[in-house]
C-alpha cells in the first residue's frame, strides 16, 4: 500500500487537490473508476498528464467518438434495414401477382 493513499479510507490531501470535506464531481468520480494511479497523481499530487499522455488520451477519445458513431450508423442501418428487405419482398410479392393475373385479365395481347 503506498503512503497516504489506502483502500478503506479517503486518500490524504496534503500534496494539493481539493479540500478535505469538498464535493466530489462524477467526473472525478469516473477518473477514479478508470485509473486510480491517474486520479491520484492528478487530484492528491496535483501533477498533470505530460504532453505525450494527453496526446495519446485525446487521440483515444476521438477513436472511442468515431467508433460511437460508426456503431450508431450501424445499428440504424440494421433497423432501416428489415424494412426495406420486407418493402421489398412485398414489391416483389405485388409484382409477382400481378403478373401471374395480367394473362387471365385478358391484358395478355390476344
Amino acid at each position: 500500500m503506498q503512503a497516504g493513499f489506502g483502500v478503506t479510507g479517503s486518500p490524504s490531501r496534503t500534496g494539493g487537490g481539493a479540500e478535505p470535506g469538498a464535493d466530489v464531481m462524477a467526473s472525478e468520480v469516473a477518473s477514479y473508476a478508470y485509473c486510480a494511479k491517474a486520479w491520484h497523481l492528478r487530484h492528491v499530487l496535483g501533477q498533470e498528464p505530460s504532453r505525450q499522455a494527453a496526446s495519446r488520451q485525446a487521440a483515444g477519445v476521438l477513436a472511442h467518438e468515431l467508433h460511437g458513431e460508426r456503431v450508431k450508423t450501424l445499428a440504424w442501418l440494421e433497423r432501416r434495414g428489415r424494412a426495406w428487405v420486407a418493402g421489398l419482398l412485398l414489391l416483389a410479392a405485388a409484382l409477382l401477382a400481378f403478373a401471374l393475373l395480367l394473362p387471365r385479365l385478358g391484358a395478355g395481347g390476344k
